[in-house]
């Protein structure tokens, strides 16, 4: 009764989170390192005493705060961010729904949308085939739709695909639009020490042959500093309709509302003791969509590999 009550809840807002459906074998500790959000975190957001296979976790991407003003309520707040207003209770700790001016809040955030669309048999959809290399998640992003959509409109009991099956997706695909890359910037001081760059379920991960001085890969406006679960010090930046996020910094030498241009410093990367190695962690969004590398910069042979 309580799952189907949780699933209810969950379903019921339009929420900034990757939603994620357990299936077999996977650990929270699996899923914590998948999504870069540490175990307690999606424990507690999602109150698991025990982890069941189809369960649907809410997973966000950073804790931010918001202090209280005056008229605001939790609602009003959940609103704001989006989020479920129940999300707000639990990292807060709260017995019930009062909160007062001045009080700071601890709110669950994301980049990501994730738009829910009940659909009816005459409504238009899309027959997709998978190819190499595609996961159920890639798909859905593709598309802008949920994988448990995904799931449902298929009939489909777990997220394997393999190569040439066909999916029914309720929705368009988003167009690849070309990417003008002379006005991208390699972030670091050299390419050198580039000794591997790892694609994970949201962005790259560049392992480093020594430290490095971080740059700007694009103009644009800081629109956030802090820390992140699991990318420790973080730096994004909005520019124009894209959304750059640089993770696993060791020193910030930017301010949250700062203008910078490309090649300014963002910061300093180091060796990592939770990495085991010097990395920095890079994230470019143009909407819902994930750009690869090698559609941003011109040397993309450092990126034909991975």
């Amino acid at each position: 009764m309580w799952v189907f009550i949780f699933v209810l809840i969950f379903c019921s807002s339009e929420i900034f989170a990757v939603q994620y459906k357990v299936k077999e074998k996977d650990t929270l500790w699996s899923i914590s390192k998948n999504f870069g959000v540490s175990v307690d975190l999606i424990e507690k957001l999602n109150e698991i005493v025990v982890l069941k296979v189809g369960q649907i976790l809410f997973i966000p991407d950073r804790i931010e705060e918001y202090r209280v003003l005056s008229g605001d309520s939790l609602l009003s707040i959940a609103k704001k961010f989006n989020i479920n207003v129940k999300y707000i209770i639990i990292l807060n700790n709260l017995k019930d729904e009062r909160i007062y001016e001045g009080q700071t809040l601890k709110i669950p955030v994301s980049l990501y949308k994730s738009d829910k669309i009940n659909h009816n048999k005459n409504d238009k959809f899309s027959i997709h085939t998978v190819t190499s290399g595609e996961t159920l998640y890639s798909i859905s992003r593709s598309y802008g739709v949920g994988i448990d959509e995904i799931l449902k409109w298929n009939n489909k009991q777990n997220q394997t695909v393999f190569v040439g099956e066909k999916l029914k997706i309720f929705g368009e695909r988003k167009i690849n639009i070309a990417v003008d890359n002379s006005i991208w910037q390699f972030p670091l001081k050299s390419k050198a020490i580039l000794e591997d760059c790892i694609k994970n379920k949201r962005g790259y991960v560049f392992y480093l042959r020594e430290a490095s001085t971080i740059y700007s890969v694009r103009d644009g406006i800081v629109e956030y500093v802090g820390h992140i679960n699991g990318y420790d010090k973080v730096v994004i930046v909005k520019s124009g309709e894209y959304k750059i996020v640089y993770g696993y910094l060791n020193e910030v030498y930017v301010n949250r509302g700062e203008k910078v241009k490309k090649g300014d410093n963002i910061g300093i990367v180091d060796y990592h003791s939770f990495i085991g190695k010097v990395a920095l962690y890079l994230e470019v969004r143009k909407g819902k969509k994930t750009l690869q590398m090698n559609e941003i910069f011109e040397d993309n042979s450092l990126f034909a590999r991975k």
